[in-house]
């Protein structure tokens, strides 16, 4: 009712509040014993933790641009993309807006830090999310055999999962393969990965991704592998 009195369609009103209630019953109050308490505040929330989310992913860009991670940036292009504490969509992450690149003086973003701005790292994230809820945090990397060696040296946990493997009705359908691959690394596992690694096929560069709940961890693995790399 209160959506229909600002003016909006009744189409519109109804998916609005309830997806309002699905967020409010999916991220409920712990209060102990029992199923929990609505938590109703998950839109305050989730809209005031946009920009310190902006400037996280920020704070991880400009930590890859001063130790210059140009062994780790794929040809594709690295981006950082961070998602906001109850975000769903896309559009509630926030990513380099034309990724991290190589360039003769080191990596450099080639715009700024905005929502919606990440599309492929952003859905992975969120797919994996759905195993790992606190996770927040994603970068991708290139993967070849001195990656492959310097994730063995770390002795991280790491899935991969096989494009050659993917249902036809999945790599028919635009943007699924992302949400199909973290469910292949993330689903049945006692201890979830922080590294994974996509092989890629014809036409599709072979990537690691890296996962954190934070972006302080996010960005200490990624300089960690990227030193092992280098060594």
């Amino acid at each position: 009712a209160a959506r229909l009195a600002t003016g909006e369609s009744l189409e519109t009103a109804v998916e609005g509040a309830t997806d309002f209630l699905a967020r409010a019953v999916r991220y409920y109050y712990d209060v102990g014993e029992g199923h929990g308490a609505v938590n109703h505040t998950v839109p305050l929330r989730n809209e005031a933790a946009r920009e310190p989310t902006a400037e996280e992913v920020q704070a991880v860009v400009d930590r890859f641009v001063d130790a210059d991670v140009s062994a780790l940036v794929p040809e594709v292009g690295m981006n950082v993309v961070g998602a906001t504490p109850y975000a769903e969509t896309v559009a509630e992450t926030a990513a380099v807006e034309g990724r991290i690149t190589r360039t003769l003086s080191g990596v450099q973003p080639n715009r700024g830090v905005r929502f919606g701005a990440s599309s492929h790292v952003a859905r992975f994230l969120l797919s994996a999310r759905e195993f790992v809820p606190d996770l927040r945090f994603a970068v991708n990397c290139r993967f070849d055999a001195d990656v492959a060696a310097a994730l063995e040296s770390l002795e991280w946990p790491v899935a991969e999962y096989d494009r050659g493997e993917e249902p036809a009705a999945v790599k028919e359908t635009e943007g699924s393969t992302m949400g199909w691959g973290a469910r292949r690394a993330f689903e049945d596992r006692d201890e979830p990965p922080v590294a994974i690694i996509d092989r890629g096929e014809v036409g599709k560069e072979a990537l690691v991704k890296l996962v954190a709940t934070d972006p302080e961890t996010l960005a200490d693995r990624t300089l960690a592998l990227d030193r092992e790399v280098r060594e």
